[in-house]
């Protein structure tokens, strides 16, 4: 059985221009690191983005549910009313997602009455 020591045989290449050539340990660190760092920029890119997005959705529900309060002229609402959409399950996952972001920011409260039902307020 022929069993291969990576330690001394793995061998790194990069490609400079139409020739490969071998990296020793010391470059192969410092072209790691390069890598990483870019990665990292561009996942830290794309997480501020998408807490920029999360941030304008919770506002939108937010004013969803103030103008919702408005308009009934009470200080509470059913969460299943607010948060239920008749027929797309997926946008009533999203609705329940975005109000306990809320919740947790405290920018909407739960409450439950004595009827037993929970009310968003």
């Amino acid at each position: 059985m022929n069993i291969h020591k990576f330690s001394s045989e793995y061998r790194v290449w990069r490609r400079r221009g139409k020739k490969f050539v071998q990296l020793n340990s010391n470059q192969f660190f410092k072209t790691s690191l390069l890598i990483w760092l870019k990665c990292k920029s561009v996942r830290d890119e794309i997480a501020q983005e998408e807490r920029a997005d999360l941030t304008r959705q919770l506002d939108n529900v937010y004013s969803c549910l103030k103008t919702e309060l408005k308009r009934s002229g009470c200080n509470h609402i059913g969460f299943y009313e607010f948060c239920l959409h008749p027929t797309d399950f997926a946008r009533t996952v999203e609705n329940i997602f975005y109000v306990s972001f809320l919740v947790k920011e405290a920018r909407v409260r739960i409450v439950r009455p004595d009827s037993g039902l929970p009310q968003l307020g």
